[in-house]
């Protein structure tokens, strides 16, 4: 995953074998923002699934959590930030999964501007 880069230089998801070989596009983040744009952190791999944020995009231009399969299909926005006064904004690590639910940080927003710890449902 890049932060930057593709047709509208907002980051694009490839895979690549351990060898440098079999490179394959499998998103670009479009210039518009419903999707999401400037993918940040690690992709976690959940069976055929990636889960991942960005640091923009979304309803708001604030970030976004998503999911794609491995092959590419499948992408997904999960959540837009930014839909109330008091939630974080611009996620930019990691999620992790505990009990069917996506964790993870923001460094901006919340109650002081600090950032806030996440919750995403998936079911």
């Amino acid at each position: 995953m890049t932060t930057n880069g593709g047709s509208s230089n907002d980051g694009v998801i490839f895979s690549i074998g351990t060898d440098g070989s079999n490179f394959q596009l499998l998103h670009t983040f479009p210039a518009t923002s419903h999707d999401g744009k400037h993918p940040y952190g690690s992709l976690l791999l959940v069976g055929n699934q990636l889960y991942g944020t960005t640091e923009k995009g979304g309803d708001n231009d604030v970030g976004t959590v998503f999911v794609i399969n491995t092959d590419g299909t499948g992408y997904a926005r999960l959540h837009s930030f930014g839909s109330t006064k008091h939630e974080g904004i611009k996620p930019i690590d990691n999620v992790i999964l505990v009990n069917g639910a996506l964790y993870g940080m923001t460094t901006e927003g919340g109650t002081y501007g600090q950032g806030t710890i996440f919750k995403v449902p998936l079911n």
